[in-house]
């Protein structure tokens, strides 16, 4: 083939002649030659060259990363390049659908009217939400006993026939989703939550599978915030209840103590709240061996360990003053990494008031870990979920 000027090159491509231009500036097209007239001249592999440059391009690659893949094209596989992409588009996908469900939400909540004084704080529960459903496909890619984490909770509750449940907050419900035929007959299931969460799509999940339900079992979805007085007038008029669930929950409430005390009005005699916050779980003690063993400060583990046990004890005790019984259980997750710098990641998310000094010792802490991946093939976070259970007399 005779060499083309960028012109000709750029039609044969598809593409316009500016294009060709700016891939030469950037590095990844340069001409081959110049005629005399001092016009870039490309060559076959030329435009092979750029047609990899838009095919790389329309999947989402950046210059820079289309310049490093040009690079070590000798070396450059194929299948683990689209691989890589995809997972990195997957991720911008999600934090996408992230961003569009708070602007819906933010719309959703305020009536149609936003106001920018309530943006904020909405878009920050929303996230909570969205965190929730992160850890809990953390826990699917990581379990290590191979066992789905909500049904794991769901069979925690121990439900029996002829319960009437108020789910508060239900988001997704994946509770719910992930046991669905194994709820037993004669169930009355009350989810309240508010338009524009995940509960959106929990709301289409009823509709289609009500069916599949066990005989006498049902369950209803109700738009509603949890901190305003009209919520609870319509709660009310459906008490008592048998059981009552706030999962994942009290982290968006602004008065978590008149929150309980609600509950406590509305659970029935012989009742079981369950509900999850600040609770100390075997998870703290691993990281406080793994940090003494990594040689972290001491002073550094005992005031983690110290301030997560004050939060937990504060919050029992509110407990014991609204309800008769309150009992504090675990539920086993462990969780299974061969990546030292996933570890990190848990033992960061875990600590996150010691966020700073970690970063601090990350690479001490990335070279224990990886030691102890090489002596045993991996590394077991010994991870526990805290649930109380509050009974009513």
């Amino acid at each position: 083939m005779d060499k083309m000027t960028s012109g000709e090159i750029a039609k044969k491509a598809g593409i316009s002649q500016k294009a060709v231009r700016i891939y030469d500036e950037k590095g990844l097209l340069k001409p081959v030659d110049y005629s005399e007239g001092n016009y870039r001249l490309y060559d076959e592999r030329s435009l092979l060259i750029l047609e990899k440059i838009i095919a790389l391009k329309h999947v989402g690659f950046s210059l820079e990363q289309i310049r490093e893949h040009l690079e070590q094209a000798d070396s450059d596989n194929v299948l683990e390049t689209l691989q890589s992409q995809i997972e990195m588009m997957e991720r911008k996908r999600y934090e996408l659908e992230k961003a569009v469900k708070c602007m819906k939400a933010v719309i959703a909540r305020s009536n149609g009217q936003p106001d920018w004084d309530d943006v904020a704080e909405i878009i920050q529960k929303m996230e909570i939400d969205q965190s929730s459903d992160e850890g809990h496909f953390h826990a699917l890619k990581h379990n290590a006993d191979g066992l789905d984490w909500y049904v794991k909770l769901y069979h925690s509750l121990d439900i029996k026939e002829g319960e009437t449940i108020l789910d508060l907050g239900c988001g997704f419900g994946k509770l719910w989703r992930h046991s669905w035929k194994q709820i037993p007959k004669n169930v009355s299931i009350d989810g309240y939550d508010l338009r524009g969460s995940w509960a959106d799509d929990l709301e289409k999940f009823i509709d289609g599978n009500r069916g599949s339900l066990a005989d006498g079992t049902g369950a209803v979805l109700h738009w509603g915030d949890v901190e305003q007085e009209a919520t609870w007038k319509e709660i009310e008029e459906n008490m008592p209840y048998s059981m009552v669930t706030a999962h994942y929950l009290l982290n968006t409430l602004k008065d978590v103590e008149g929150f309980v005390s609600r509950v406590s009005r509305v659970l029935k005699s012989g009742g079981m709240f369950s509900v999850n916050n600040f609770g100390m779980t075997r998870e703290q003690a691993f990281w406080k061996r793994v940090f003494d063993e990594a040689g972290l400060e001491e002073s550094f583990v005992r005031e983690l360990n110290t301030d997560k046990q004050k939060r937990h004890d504060e919050f029992q005790e509110l407990l014991t003053q609204y309800f008769d019984r309150v009992v504090y259980i675990t539920i086993p997750s462990p969780m299974v990494y061969d990546s030292a710098e996933e570890v990190f990641e848990r033992a960061v998310n875990h600590n996150q008031n010691g966020e700073k000094y970690l970063a601090e010792k990350r690479e001490m802490l990335l070279g224990y870990f990886e030691n102890m991946i090489k002596e045993n093939g991996q590394i077991v976070v010994e991870s526990e979920g805290g649930f109380w259970h509050c009974y009513k007399a």
